[in-house]
């Protein structure tokens, strides 16, 4: 008997459904221990749930009060069975199995799965690997027929991120959670990948609160030839007195006269394939966040919709029949006319800067949902919509600038205006400013209808949304395809960020302040980039794992000891942050005029307390899923007056369970921008 492993129920599911058909056998749905398998000839598909064990230090290591943190580099950890339940079925299964046929996702993590799973069977059999990114029989059907060997130094790779990432999370953590008497189910999360992606969310947050607008001078120039009316500028003026002189000498001016006209048409070109970091940034025109996103394109990967949604390549596998897949997406309506053009006309895809071998671009492989939620729908039409857009042809843009001089001073006018719209019109989410200018001469005269001079001023960087900060991980080596979206999700489950653009906490701001005080390595890239690039050079047999281990323990060494050295500065500062979060803004306590604090109990229940405790009592609960944002006092009893973001709603309410403002609940139409957070 074959026994085929997959990475999930869904997957084993979609194969055992192909490879049965095409054996013309009896599919048969089989439940052992609570598990699902399937079975047809002399062959089983069961799925996974992902990991079933997971690398962790011995018990003796796990008393955080009797352990001194710097002792967890000399442990070794072991693998713990996560799920009992599927390794007894899978050994039951491989009992009657002489084969065994990886079929785990085709990536670092599902090498590392499947390698896992088969030395925790522990049976001396045959061991095969099928590799595939989408769940179209074809595309199955090749991949078992042409099995290859399991991939040790890929899988080997992957154990050598779990043990590092283990390493550095459970040593930092714990010292700087002892240090600032942060334990329990409040303790401080510190990683080798989240706080520097952390510190890069508190810079940008400390450089729009330092920013200070300089005052510039705008003048515009309103004129109008024939019908048609267009708009000049003059440069930037920095001075007011030079501004207001300017503006009195030419305020009055009735012409302007052309000093320079050029018009050129320019090639806007189609947008590169779907590689997961551009897929993830794109959700920033869908207000999906990038964990929630990267949730439901699994879903339609393991339904057989498109193809496997973790991938850095750029460019459509020769072998791939776009065409074939053009005319399965005909079925699709609004896209229809699409497909159409593009059937009528050879292939020529797009590409990006990233070719690899192992996963192709994300890409829709025809198979139409049927009855997607909306996420899904939103989703899946997307991914079409850029498809298309890949094969389509480039937009023709008309550009225009001209030079204009009224009384000796210039003025700069541009336009730009779409010739041929090609892939505008399917890629629909990507905007294109239009802006008129006409045809001109130099030296022609053209009317002035008004000159306007306005004081502006500088404005402070943008907030990084999450799928612009997924991009800018990438960029500086932080994480990988796979583990981005989590590590921002974590920053959300930890409350060092909030909202979309995410903005840090005082919590966030303490720890990163006091770590770039005392210990800087660990919220910059440059380390963890080193250990990525290293963890690839294992991938590709260039490094071995005691090597890229020993490396990350002399760097770890370096960090340890200097944050022994400055543990108590490092305590009392993060402590203070810790304090200032816990504080809501201006609300006081209606009965002793005390701060109010959002406080945890033992049993990780938060709530709202006055600080003068014992001697006042005044407590408040909260509710203990979703966001919470304090946004004032209610005016009826003068307790704190909250929103509180759940289920993709948000409702305005007091915290006073006794007050009458709570029978005036109603939900707030809930902004997309507010959506993020509370998922």
């Amino acid at each position: 008997m074959i026994l085929i492993i997959a990475e999930k129920n869904s997957v084993a599911r979609g194969i055992s459904h192909i490879l049965g058909s095409v054996s013309g056998s009896k599919l048969e749905t089989k439940v052992q221990s609570g598990i699902r398998y399937y079975s047809w000839d002399d062959c089983c598909c069961i799925g996974l749930r992902g990991h079933i064990a997971k690398l962790d230090f011995p018990q003796k290591y796990k008393n955080w009060s009797s352990i001194a943190p710097e002792k967890l580099l000399d442990a070794k950890p072991d693998y713990v069975v996560t799920d009992k339940n599927t390794l007894s079925v899978l050994k039951s299964l491989a009992e009657r199995c002489d084969e065994i046929m990886v079929a785990t996702d085709f990536d670092r993590e599902g090498e590392l799965i499947g390698k896992e799973a088969v030395e925790l069977i522990g049976k001396k059999v045959n061991v095969k690997r099928a590799r595939f990114s989408s769940l179209v029989g074809s595309e199955i059907e090749h991949a078992f027929e042409n099995p290859v060997n399991l991939d040790e130094k890929l899988a080997d790779s992957a154990k050598t991120r779990q043990f590092i990432d283990l390493l550095w999370g459970a040593i930092l953590t714990r010292m700087i959670s002892l240090s600032s008497h942060s334990t329990g189910n409040n303790f401080l999360s510190v990683g080798r990948v989240q706080t520097p992606t952390l510190a890069k969310i508190v810079q940008q947050d400390r450089n729009i609160e330092n920013f200070k607008p300089r005052p510039y001078w705008k003048m515009v120039c309103k004129l109008k030839k024939g019908d048609e009316t267009f708009y000049a500028e003059h440069e930037t003026i920095w001075n007011e007195e030079k501004a207001k002189e300017t503006f009195e000498r030419i305020k009055d001016a009735k012409e302007a006269k052309v000093k320079n006209f050029e018009k050129r048409s320019t090639t806007k070109r189609r947008p590169a394939p779907f590689d997961t970091t551009e897929f993830l940034r794109c959700m920033n025109y869908l207000h999906i966040s990038p964990s929630r996103a990267m949730g439901m394109a699994e879903k339609l990967y393991s339904l057989g919709y498109i193809s496997y949604p973790r991938t850095d390549n750029t460019v459509y596998p020769k072998g791939l029949n776009l065409k074939n897949i053009v005319e399965k997406l005909g079925e699709i309506k609004e896209v229809k006319k699409f497909t159409e053009f593009l059937l009528k006309k050879e292939t020529n895809p797009s590409r990006g800067r990233t070719e690899s071998r192992d996963h192709p671009p994300i890409y829709p492989t025809g198979i139409i949902p049927k009855n997607p939620g909306r996420y899904e729908e939103m989703i899946y039409k997307m991914i079409v919509r850029r498809f298309l857009a890949t094969l389509y042809k480039d937009a023709i843009v008309e550009k225009k600038n001209a030079g204009f001089q009224i009384d000796n001073e210039e003025f700069f006018a541009n336009g730009q205006k779409v010739v041929e719209r090609g892939y505008l019109d399917v890629w629909i989410y990507e905007r294109f400013e239009e802006k008129a200018l006409p045809d001109l001469m130099v030296g022609e005269a053209i009317k002035i209808e008004k000159i306007e001079m306005s004081r502006e001023e500088t404005k402070p960087p943008n907030r990084l949304l999450l799928g612009s900060l997924i991009a800018l991980m990438q960029k500086l080596g932080l994480g990988t395809k796979s583990t981005r979206a989590e590590i921002l999700q974590k920053l959300y489950d930890r409350k060092y960020i909030q909202g979309n653009p995410p903005v840090s906490t005082e919590i966030a701001n303490g720890l990163i302040n006091t770590l770039e005080k005392y210990s800087p390595e660990i919220t910059r890239e440059a380390m963890t980039k080193a250990l990525e690039t290293d963890m690839d050079l294992m991938a590709g047999g260039k490094k071995r794992f005691d090597e890229v281990v020993e490396d990350s323990k002399a760097m770890l060494k370096k960090v340890t000891k200097t944050i022994d050295e400055n543990r108590e500065e490092i305590g009392r500062e993060i402590s203070r942050s810790i304090k200032s979060f816990s504080i809501i803004g201006k609300c006081k306590c209606n009965k002793c005029g005390g701060d109010l604090r959002v406080l945890t109990s033992k049993k990780g229940k938060r709530f709202v307390a006055c600080s003068n405790y014992p001697n006042c009592k005044n407590s408040y609960p909260l509710p203990q899923t979703g966001r919470i944002e304090f946004i004032g006092t209610c005016s009826v009893c003068g307790s704190p007056l909250i929103v509180h973001y759940h289920t993709r709603r948000k409702t305005k309410t007091c915290i006073n369970l006794e007050c009458k403002e709570n029978k005036m609940r109603a939900p707030i139409k809930t902004p997309s921008s507010d959506r993020q957070s509370s998922q």
